[in-house]
């Protein structure tokens, strides 16, 4: 009896392998980061200096891709690519779990940061210290 009972349990794990989809996460912040963002302001430093494509003489855009890799881009030319991960901690304790991204390579303290959102459109990436940056993007709709 176990040997007609293996070949259907063995098809039915596969077919649930290939059900599984790991290119599209489950969390709906996670898959919001997906796309291209048109870098707008960074804020920081120990003055609060504020930096914009104005201020700058340069624009930026950042594309978040699928598998796991990210390309910045400074007028259009591509200046840095990461593979990223991402997470869930709490920065301190009793605080909140917040969605941290890490840059693999990337040299500190830009290669971990905070994401967040203002509705679906504003992308905010924050440094993890004192005088860093929060950056500001928005959603390139294409």
């Amino acid at each position: 009896m176990k040997q007609y009972l293996f070949p259907p349990s063995v098809i039915l794990l596969l077919i649930a392998f290939a059900s599984c989809n790991d290119r599209y996460p489950v969390a709906p912040e996670i898959s919001q980061l997906y796309g291209t963002w048109q870098w707008l302001r960074s804020v920081g430093g120990i003055m609060g200096e504020v930096r914009t494509p104005k201020s700058t003489g340069h624009t930026g855009k950042a594309i978040f891709h699928f598998d796991g890799t990210v390309a910045f881009y400074r007028d259009d030319i591509l200046v840095e690519q990461y593979r990223y991960t991402i997470t869930r901690e709490k920065l301190y304790p009793n605080a909140q779990e917040a969605l941290i991204i890490e840059f693999l390579g990337a040299p500190a303290p830009s290669n971990k940061q905070t994401i967040s959102y203002q509705g679906v459109d504003t992308l905010f990436l924050s440094d993890l210290c004192m005088d860093c940056y929060q950056h500001t993007y928005a959603r390139i709709k294409q």
